[in-house]
Order: C-alpha cells, then sequence, then structure tokens
C-alpha cells in the first residue's frame, strides 16, 4: 500500500515530557537541498540538489540518479505497481524495478512548463498536461503531452481552456473545467486521436452527473441507470457509511433519493445494491435546494444541511427546518460532519450543536467550545478524537478544538497566522504537530501530546528552523529546512 505524502512546514529534534514519554532524535540525511519529490510506498525519499541532480535515499544512504531535473520544483507521482513516473528537462521518466527510462520530446522542448497533473486511461495511455503564463499577458499556452506504446504525443491546439479535473471514458479520457449546471463547458477526448467537443456524447457525458460516477468510489453501472431512471438534474452526490450500509444521496429540485449497498466492501463499488429510498422535499423549502451544502441520512431521515439557513430535516411522513428558533444554537454553521458514532455535529461561530441519540445538544465556550472570531482550517482524527486546528486571523491567538462524540475540548496555542495555516499538522508517534512561525525568530514547531500544546524550539540558524515541508509513511518522517537561500538540509525523525 502507498504511504501518503503530507505536505507539511516543520522539523522535529528531541522531546521528552513527563506527559510523553516518547524521545525524538534527527539526523541529517543531506545538505543543500533545493526540493525533496517524492516519499515513495518502498520509504524511499527522492531529492533534487541545488545543481538539480535527482538523488534517492535509502537504508542509510544517498544515492545519485543520472537524472537532471528541470528549474521548477515538481514532483514525481507513483503508479499502483511501484512505477514512478516525473519529468526531466529533456522528456518524461519513469523508474520501475529500480531502472529509469526516459522518453525524449524531441523538438518538443517543454522545459519551463508547469506540469499540471499526469494520470492514465484504462488502454494504459499516460497523460501529462502542462501549462505555461505568456510573460506580460494572462494568457495560458496549455499542453497535452500523450505516452502510448513508448512514444509521445504532444498537442498544443484545440484544448478546453480550462483543464481542471478528468474522466475515464469508454476506452479514452475525457478532461476539461469543472463541470457547472448553468453553463456547460467544451471538453477534450483522447482514445487514440484527440477532439474537442462542443456537443454530442463525450460532451453530454462529461457536463452530467454520470461523469462524476464514473470515479473509483462509485463505478457501477448500476448507478448509472438509476441516473437516467430518475432524470436527477443532480446538485451533488455523498456517500456516507451508515453502520454496515453506503448511502449514495443523489439531490434534486424536489427530490432526495438514497441508494443503500451492502457488502464486505467499504465503498460503493465493493459493495452491492439493496434498495433505493425516495424523500419529497416540500414546496416550503424547495427554495433552499440551492443553498444546500452537504446530505446525510441518519435513523431514516435526511438532513439537508445549509451555511447559514439552518437545515432540513426530512422523513418519510413529515418534515421541518430547523433553524435556532426550533433546534439549534445558531442559523449559520461553519463545518458539519458525522463522528464516529453517527451523530451529526454542527459547530456554529460560537456554539455548536450536536444531535445524539436523536436529541440535539448544545455547546459553548462555558461547555468546552471556544471558536469566536477564527477560521477553521485543518480536520484529522487521532485516538478515536476528531480534531479541528482553527485560527484568527488577526493575531496569534490559536484554538485546538477536539471533539470526544458527546462534549468538547478546546486547547490553545500561538502563532502567525499567515505563515502556520497554509499547511496540515500531521500526527507522528501519537502527537499531533504544528508548525511555530513567530516571525523573525522562527521557533520551528508545536506539537500537542494529548493534554496540551507544547513549545517545540529548534536552534538559531534559519537554515535549520525555518522549515519547509515534510512528508511522512507509517514509521518515518522526513522534514526539509530550506533557509533564506531556498534550499538546505533534509531530516530523518525518529
Amino acid at each position: 500500500m502507498k504511504q501518503k505524502i503530507i505536505s507539511i512546514v516543520f522539523l522535529i529534534a528531541i522531546v521528552g515530557t513527563a506527559t510523553n514519554a516518547q524521545i525524538f532524535t534527527h539526523e541529517a540525511i543531506a545538505e543543500e537541498v533545493k526540493y525533496v519529490t517524492l516519499l515513495d510506498s518502498k520509504e524511499r525519499l527522492w531529492y533534487v540538489n541545488d545543481e538539480k541532480k535527482l538523488f534517492m535515499y535509502n537504508n542509510g544512504s544517498s544515492q545519485p540518479q543520472n537524472i537532471t531535473l528541470p528549474d521548477r520544483k515538481y514532483k514525481m507521482e507513483e503508479d499502483e505497481d511501484g512505477t514512478l513516473w516525473g519529468i526531466s528537462q529533456t522528456g518524461i521518466i519513469c523508474n520501475k524495478n529500480g531502472e529509469w527510462n526516459e522518453y525524449p520530446y524531441g523538438n518538443n522542448k517543454l522545459n519551463g512548463f508547469s506540469l499540471v497533473s499526469m494520470t492514465k486511461d484504462k488502454s494504459n495511455r499516460r497523460y501529462f498536461f502542462y501549462e505555461k503564463n505568456v510573460p506580460g499577458t494572462d494568457i495560458e499556452i496549455k499542453h497535452l503531452v500523450v505516452l502510448e506504446n513508448g512514444e509521445l504525443t504532444l498537442i498544443t491546439s484545440n484544448l478546453p481552456k480550462r483543464i481542471e479535473r478528468g474522466e475515464q471514458y469508454k476506452n479514452g479520457y475525457v478532461f476539461g473545467a469543472n463541470f457547472s449546471y448553468d453553463n456547460q463547458q467544451p471538453c477534450g477526448y483522447y482514445n487514440g486521436e484527440y477532439k474537442l467537443f462542443k456537443e454530442g456524447e463525450v460532451y453530454e457525458f462529461f457536463n452530467s452527473m454520470k461523469s462524476a460516477m464514473t470515479q473509483d468510489w462509485v463505478v457501477s453501472d448500476s448507478i448509472t441507470d438509476l441516473y437516467d431512471k430518475y432524470e436527477y438534474s443532480i446538485a451533488d452526490v455523498y456517500v456516507h457509511l451508515y453502520d454496515n450500509t453506503s448511502v449514495l444521496m443523489l439531490l434534486t429540485g424536489d427530490k432526495v433519493v438514497c441508494l443503500f449497498f451492502e457488502g464486505e466492501g467499504t465503498t460503493v463499488q465493493e459493495q452491492k445494491y439493496t434498495e433505493t429510498k425516495a424523500y419529497t422535499i416540500p414546496k416550503a423549502h424547495i427554495k433552499l435546494v440551492d443553498d444546500v451544502v452537504k446530505l446525510y441520512y441518519l435513523n431514516d431521515k435526511v438532513y439537508l444541511t445549509t451555511f447559514d439557513k439552518g437545515i432540513i430535516e426530512i422523513s418519510e411522513s413529515d418534515s421541518q427546518l430547523l433553524t435556532k428558533k426550533n433546534g439549534l444554537s445558531s442559523n449559520q454553521i461553519e463545518k458539519m460532519f458525522l463522528d464516529k458514532d453517527k451523530n451529526l455535529v454542527l459547530m456554529h461561530p460560537k456554539s455548536s450543536s450536536a444531535l445524539i441519540n436523536g436529541k440535539w445538544k448544545h455547546f459553548d465556550k462555558k461547555s468546552g467550545y471556544d471558536l469566536k472570531n477564527r477560521i477553521i482550517r485543518n480536520e484529522l482524527e487521532h485516538n478515536g478524537y476528531k480534531y479541528f486546528v482553527a485560527y484568527k486571523i488577526a493575531g496569534k491567538s490559536n484554538k485546538l478544538l477536539r471533539w470526544d462524540g458527546n462534549k468538547w475540548e478546546t486547547f490553545d496555542f500561538k502563532t502567525k497566522y499567515r505563515y502556520t495555516s497554509s499547511f496540515e499538522p500531521v500526527v507522528y508517534k501519537n502527537a499531533i504537530w504544528f508548525k511555530n512561525h513567530n516571525g523573525n525568530n522562527y521557533k520551528g514547531l508545536l506539537y500537542f501530546n494529548g493534554s496540551e500544546v507544547i513549545d517545540y524550539p529548534l536552534g538559531r540558524r534559519i537554515k535549520q528552523n525555518w522549515v519547509h515541508s515534510a512528508w511522512r509513511s507509517e514509521d518515518v518522517l522526513y522534514v526539509y529546512s530550506s533557509g533564506l537561500s531556498g534550499k538546505g538540509p533534509i531530516f530523518k525523525i525518529k
């Protein structure tokens, strides 16, 4: 299984406290590194030095590769079979079973272009999407490079104006802008040859909900058949696990249809379709459908949540609009989620509402919930708890909120908002780590040990404490500290 890569910004040294007896150590594995490009599933770290040469760190040593990468900081990607893909100054590169192969661009120089994404279709073609701004203008030049049978095909004209997503379609790949129900977008399609479509079968597929339902978590002919049967002008699709059942929810102007799947799998594609339930949205609440953010199915009821108009509760025989007047502690909702016990929890600006065992319970600052004037930027789970990190735009007062399924707890910590809110905190060795940037004295990080947030100084040299990014597998953590020069050491954390 691939190890999840987490891009954050911090560094770790040695620590031991009374409340957290673990001791962390670190060692520098490389100096003068320009950027890290991948931590693969074998826990090999791939990085680029100041001379743009690629290195691989594994089993205590760094091994140079006969590859020179472009000036831009490109990320490599890994296939499900362990093949590594990336780009060099002269072509597409891949590493399979330890051997590098390069597919040259030839006369088509792409150096300086930004690689947007790479993917493949069912016919095993590889797609590499590029874009580049024309200096002094807002014009973006878009390129598509297709790798098939060891040869590259470059496409530069008639591409969609925006390429934000792609889908498998029959024996090819369709791509373009995110679909909008008010303004359908042209799309490109490649299945051995390339075409831009503004109408027709491919266009209709890409700009319909059928397209979204071809993603890996919803691949099923029965689902697309049901879509045709109900003829939904779909607003969105959500899947929530309810007991041992997956519920796929489709929303239209006046109905919510819940499609139920059961089986040993954990996603719709692994389960067996069992039944359908349709819930009619009352006429009194139809106008709120455009404001719906998420759909939930709980105890034979459907909940349609909005950001600032409350939530609609629909049963098979009745329905009501829940607001501050009749159930919620506020109409405005900053965050909504189902916890591990399938309680529906709403986070309001000054309070929280939670549907626990069919009854609403409210929390404020006195009962452990403190979010006032802060923006939720991060969400994570650890040791059975749900955590949220909230930052105050002006000032250094930040909050770590913890939900245990029945109550809230809030923990304070201080950092500079504009420097520290743009990365994901990471759980490593039973602690939650944050970057701790306080201006000119770059302290490095903070960590939460389960009961308190602890300051973790890293030293005086900017090269060591002005951290840039981190990569984590299940058993190891690598941290890159770039310094003011844009290059610096990589540390291995144990």
